[in-house]
């Protein structure tokens, strides 16, 4: 199965220390989720992400 598509669906996964969460595909409702959690990153944090990151 190609990655892409394993990831159009939501998937339960089993931590090592037996928690569940449940991974999903990013939403449009998530913008502001993510947004809120970048801008409130310290410069020294941004400077391991990949790429710079801007709101558009």
């Amino acid at each position: 199965m190609p990655l892409n598509e394993f990831w159009r669906s939501s998937k339960k996964v089993q931590l090592s220390y037996g928690n569940l969460v449940k991974l999903r595909p990013e939403t449009e409702e998530d913008l502001e989720a993510v947004w809120d959690m970048f801008s409130s990153l310290s410069p020294e944090t941004l400077q391991f992400l990949p790429i710079p990151f801007t709101r558009e």
